[in-house]
């Protein structure tokens, strides 16, 4: 049987900062802006090519039909355009395109999004009309609106209008504060000093749209351009929506990429991915700090492995070395997400049902051990096949590594 891989074959973004509020693109223009660039990206296009599918992740705008308005600004045919509402997982969009790929569905989707809420935000103290009511695609409904498989906050958050993303947040927050017996002060100064970190990583980014810098006090103090939202978060503990800024991502099989005449260099091939839409609302949840605490440091200790190792090898043995080291390192790590992802899943499953976590664990234990301990063992055994692909250096120099890391996958 074939193989159909499905693989990020073009990234585009686009970014406006209009100082004439009766000037700049709107958020469909914009979002076909970040698309075009994607297309320039893959460079000459096919003849005919086409859009299997666009999804669009639902914004504050007021398009019933996105996914075609962009299609027709960009000139490309769009078959199935998809609206997802809030409450889809944004991951869950990527893992559809790749997923439809695969199994034969598709072979071209693009994922699109974006706001332009500065630009309204600007006509609006000006007095101009936004223009969107005039637009044929807001009334018009997509081939597929994707809602959510349940609702993400419970009727009694609703009622208490504990509806949007800061207060959830904040209800976490506060209840690890309190599991960790913080008073408010030493609370406060803690969390700010964390997102003065993060302030610091954005303003190196090219299109950061907030690049100056903000100290953990100036987070912190809340004031007239920092109003409090939910205690303890202030506006610049929080991302900002009042933003022109737009991405699309275009995935397509590994044969189309080929047929576009993309080099194997220039695209991304996704490996795994896993998401879950069982949903436990944060005040049904009898210990919501435990949970996130842990899952904070698991993901630490995760990323921390993930990240130092090339480094040091980088560090110890140099360059050459760290070739044929990340070589071996990318190939066992597959091994190693079916560990990942299944304890994800057990997770979301034990958090819904916590009297039958023993039983999920070892149904659990044996799923992933029935698939990571053969394939390891293959691995191991036909590492000097695998490498020899790449060359013969890689064979000669990664094969012992290469064997030791997929072995390790088995007690991970």
């Amino acid at each position: 049987m074939t193989t159909i891989r499905p693989v990020l074959a073009g990234i585009g973004t686009a970014t406006q900062r209009i100082a004439d509020p009766s000037a700049g693109l709107d958020v469909v223009a914009l979002m076909a802006a970040a698309a075009q660039c994607a297309l320039d990206e893959i460079g000459e296009r096919a003849p005919g090519l086409e859009f299997d599918e666009v999804i669009v992740p639902q914004g504050t705008w007021a398009y019933g039909d996105p996914g075609r308005a962009v299609g027709d600004l960009v000139d490309v045919t769009v078959r199935h355009s998809v609206r997802s509402e809030l409450g889809v997982l944004q991951s869950a969009l990527i893992h559809r395109a790749c997923n439809r790929i695969a199994s034969g569905d598709a072979r071209c989707i693009a994922v699109i999004g974006g706001e332009a809420k500065y630009r309204s935000l600007q006509r609006s103290i000006a007095e101009l009309d936004d223009g969107v009511a005039e637009s044929v695609y807001v009334d018009a409904e997509p081939d597929e609106v994707w809602e959510p498989a349940e609702l993400v906050i419970s009727r009694a958050e609703i009622d208490a209008g504990l509806v949007d993303a800061v207060s959830q947040y904040a209800m976490i927050e506060n209840a690890l504060r309190v599991a960790d017996r913080q008073d408010l002060d030493t609370h406060r100064r803690e969390i700010s000093e964390l997102w003065e970190r993060f302030n610091e990583v954005a303003g190196d980014a090219v299109e950061a749209w907030f690049p100056e810098p903000r100290s953990a006090a100036s987070i912190a103090e809340p004031n007239p351009k920092n109003r409090p939202l939910a205690y303890p978060y202030n506006k610049w503990h929080n991302s900002q929506w009042n933003v022109d800024q737009a991405a699309a991502l275009i995935f397509t099989s590994a044969d189309y990429a080929t047929e576009l005449g993309l080099d194997e260099s220039n695209v991304v091939h996704p490996v795994a991915g896993a998401d879950s839409d069982a949903v436990v609302p944060v005040t049904e949840r009898s210990e919501p700090a435990r949970f996130a605490a842990a899952d904070f440091f698991a993901s630490l200790s995760l990323g921390v492995t993930i990240g130092v190792m090339p480094v040091l090898v980088l560090s110890l043995a140099g360059a050459e070395a760290v070739a044929y080291f990340f070589l071996a390192w990318a190939i066992a790590d597959t091994l190693f997400l079916f560990g990942s992802n299944t304890g994800q899943s057990l997770i979301t499953e034990a958090a819904l049902a916590p009297h039958k976590l023993l039983s999920f664990s070892r149904k659990v234990l044996l799923q992933t051990g029935g698939i990571v301990i053969p394939a390891a063992i293959a691995v191991a055994v036909l590492a000097p096949l695998l490498l020899r692909v790449f060359g013969p250096d890689y064979a000669r120099e990664g094969s012992g590594v290469l064997r030791l890391l997929a072995l390790a996958a088995i007690p991970h």
